[in-house]
C-alpha cells in the first residue's frame, strides 16, 4: 500500500505540472505517519489554499488523521468516528459523526491541534446517509 500512495503522490505533482527545481524546494523529507507494521488502507490527502494538508487513511483498527500546517510539523495521528472530514481554508478541520442514540456530532480542530469533545449539532432524530 505505501508504493501505491508514493505513486500517488509522483502522480499528483506530476499532474499538477510543477518543474524539478520548484517540486525540490517545495517538498519535505518523507515522514512516517503510521508504525511499520501498519498498512493504511485508502489514503487520502487534503491541501488548503494556505498549504495546511490534511492526511486521512484507515487501519484494521478504524479511521485515522494528521494534519500539518504549511511549513509546520505533521500532528501525532489521531483515531476519529467519522463520516465526513473537512479542511477550509482558514486551517480548520471539522470532522461529523454519527452520534451514540442517534444525531450528528461535530469534533474540530485547527490544523495541526488537538480535536476537541464531540459536541452534538442536531437532534437525536437526524442521521447521516
Amino acid at each position: 500500500m505505501r508504493r501505491s500512495f508514493a505513486l500517488a503522490i509522483t502522480v499528483l505533482a506530476a499532474s499538477a505540472g510543477a518543474p524539478a527545481a520548484l517540486a525540490a524546494q517545495l517538498w519535505t523529507k518523507p515522514v512516517s505517519l503510521v508504525a511499520r507494521d501498519v498498512a493504511p488502507d485508502a489514503p487520502t490527502l487534503s491541501v488548503n489554499a494556505k498549504g495546511d494538508t490534511l492526511m486521512r487513511w484507515s487501519t484494521r483498527d478504524g479511521l485515522l488523521v494528521a494534519s500539518r500546517p504549511a511549513g509546520g510539523r505533521w500532528s501525532s495521528p489521531v483515531a476519529v468516528d467519522s463520516d465526513a472530514i473537512a479542511l477550509d481554508d482558514e486551517g480548520r478541520l471539522a470532522v461529523l459523526a454519527r452520534g451514540s442514540g442517534g444525531g450528528v456530532t461535530l469534533r474540530a480542530a485547527r490544523v495541526g491541534g488537538r480535536f476537541g469533545p464531540p459536541r452534538r449539532i442536531t437532534p437525536a432524530g437526524v442521521f447521516i446517509h
